[in-house]
């Protein structure tokens, strides 16, 4: 996903749902964008973004997205927004 990582680094899950889109980078750290407007990109805020935000407070594995939230499994627990 070269454009829609803007440079972040490798990619290693992608998940997308009804209006947004997440990636887990290898190094851990997950980044979300598309509509934000019930807390689902998981960046503390409720604006939409063009480009990648990154998810505050968890380095998930995997991640799952409905039409306006998010899960993430971090550590063998499940965390869930929007």
């Amino acid at each position: 996903l070269p454009y829609a990582n803007a440079g972040l680094g490798p990619v290693k899950h992608v998940a997308c749902g009804a209006y947004h889109s997440c990636m887990v980078l290898v190094d851990g750290r997950a980044f979300c964008f598309g509509k934000g407007t019930s807390g689902m990109l998981g960046n503390g805020g409720s604006s939409n973004w063009n480009t990648p935000q990154e998810v505050v407070g968890i380095q998930p594995e995997l991640m799952a997205l409905g039409m306006d939230h998010t899960c993430a499994v971090a550590s063998g627990d499940v965390y869930c927004w929007g």
